[in-house]
């Protein structure tokens, strides 16, 4: 199995969410962690070739993801600042970065056979819409049936397809693979939780030691599982003040890590 870098990515913002649409198209959502300022930023994974970088809707601030469906950015807004639900729908083409629509009255649910299902709210209850997902035309006035509703999520729920992916997992110390990466490391100065993946032949794990004083480093490394000799080694955070988690994934075949909080790289694993 090789190793090959693919491309990387760096922000002047710290890097808030990471997601991947039908086309695998990486979309990341940045901020600035003292302003909240947002920006957003599309890849594509098989060439790594920017399809936008730095793009801020009218709101830059109060501004979030709700998701992605069929290369379609679906961003909200929160009414208020101190109130974390969420308000309005704008639907932003990923490969044309054109924004297609955006609509101040609904509130987004969830995605399911090419329309968004969304609500307003009312007095004591919400009404349920239905909205064409490119043009955002109304279709259906539900009424107030959340029954309906909570069926038709739950159907949705279903056919999310997460196949594609492989998050680390966090259950180390009733891992099989606890002696392996112990001795693998030598070290007894791990410090917090190892989280940890397989794909094909290859462990994966991210570790922390504690270097310099009071800062750790977060180490990630891939072994072997045939002949257990350690292929690969980066230093995602160096000089940090507390423990990170969620530093890597696998999407297909590519591995995404987290470098700096800003950054990303994203590796091709290949027979």
């Amino acid at each position: 199995m090789n190793i090959n870098k693919h491309f990387t990515v760096k922000s002047n913002w710290q890097i808030w969410r990471i997601l991947i649409s039908e086309s695998d198209y990486l979309v990341l959502e940045s901020r600035d962690k003292d302003t909240k300022e947002a920006s957003f930023h599309s890849y594509h994974l098989e060439t790594g070739k920017p399809l936008f970088e730095n793009f801020q809707p009218d709101e830059k601030y109060y501004v979030g993801i709700e998701t992605i469906y069929k290369d379609i950015l679906y961003f909200h807004k929160y009414p208020k600042p101190d109130l974390p639900n969420h308000k309005g729908i704008a639907a932003f083409d990923i490969v044309t970065s054109e924004m297609l629509w955006d609509n101040e009255e609904y509130s987004f649910l969830f995605a399911h056979n090419e329309k968004l299902y969304c609500f307003k709210q009312g007095f004591d209850e919400r009404y349920f819409y239905t909205v064409d997902y490119k043009t955002g035309e109304m279709l259906e006035d539900i009424g107030s049936d959340y029954r309906k509703i909570n069926a038709l999520r739950m159907e949705a729920d279903r056919q999310n397809n997460f196949d594609d992916y492989i998050f680390p997992k966090l259950d180390f110390d009733e891992s099989e693979f606890k002696p392996l990466i112990l001795d693998n490391l030598k070290n007894p100065e791990v410090h917090g939780n190892i989280e940890y993946a397989t794909f094909d032949n290859l462990l994966m794990f991210n570790y922390h030691l504690k270097e310099g004083g009071e800062f750790y480093t977060n180490y990630f490394r891939i072994i072997d599982l045939k002949n257990h000799n350690t292929l690969f080694e980066e230093a995602l955070n160096k000089k940090s003040g507390s423990l990170f988690t969620d530093s890597f994934f696998i999407y297909k075949n590519y591995l995404i890590l987290l470098k700096e909080k800003n950054g990303l790289i994203i590796y091709k694993l290949e027979m």
